[in-house]
């Protein structure tokens, strides 16, 4: 128009674009996602080399070390009654120090665990690569349960919620019934 707005809306832009130019960068991150029903089997069945080669970044294609591992099992702890009344921690500690190892195998990249929730026998697991690890905050974990009556944790999901660098990931973690007649 004759009031030249038009030309200072485009100076406008061209001033915005430099600045975001300036004042925000790009951070490309692989994340490598797994989940496995292990079925009460003992941490140890298939040792770190194993486990090793089921999150093997190099045989999925990848080019280098991913910056985040979620893993997710289920039935980390035979589901009976014992387990829904007072649920170990142990297997879900043991499964993280197998998992931390097997991703030290490859020697190229080390990995710290920046988050856990467990919910009788799902398990969920978020590693970060060292680097990587300083720039991942508001982690903040929660379950539901689904099981029996509703209020069971034999069934149901975990989440864990992170930060990294400036984006917020959420990643999931569930063991629902099977079979159609579980759906509702």
């Amino acid at each position: 128009g004759g009031d030249g707005s038009m030309w200072r809306e485009r100076r406008q832009l061209a001033w915005l674009r430099a600045q975001r130019a300036r004042c925000m960068t790009s951070v490309e991150a692989d994340v490598v996602v797994g989940t496995w029903n292990v079925n009460a089997k003992d941490h140890s069945l298939d040792g770190a080399e194993g486990l090793a080669r089921w999150l093997s970044w190099q045989s999925a294609g990848g080019n280098a070390p991913p910056a985040l591992y979620a893993i997710g099992l289920q039935e980390v702890v035979p589901l009976n009654a014992a387990e829904m009344i007072s649920v170990s921690t142990e297997q879900a500690k043991m499964w993280q120090q197998a998992i931390g190892e097997a991703l030290a195998c490859d020697g190229q990249a080390a990995y710290a665990c920046v988050g856990q929730k467990q919910l009788v026998g799902i398990l969920l697991l978020v590693f970060a690569r060292e680097d990587v690890a300083q720039f991942v905050s508001e982690v903040a974990t929660d379950v539901v349960k689904t099981g029996v009556a509703g209020i069971g944790g034999n069934k149901g999901g975990a989440a864990l919620r992170l930060r990294l660098h400036e984006t917020p990931i959420v990643f999931c973690c569930s063991h629902l019934a099977a079979h159609q007649d579980g759906a509702d």
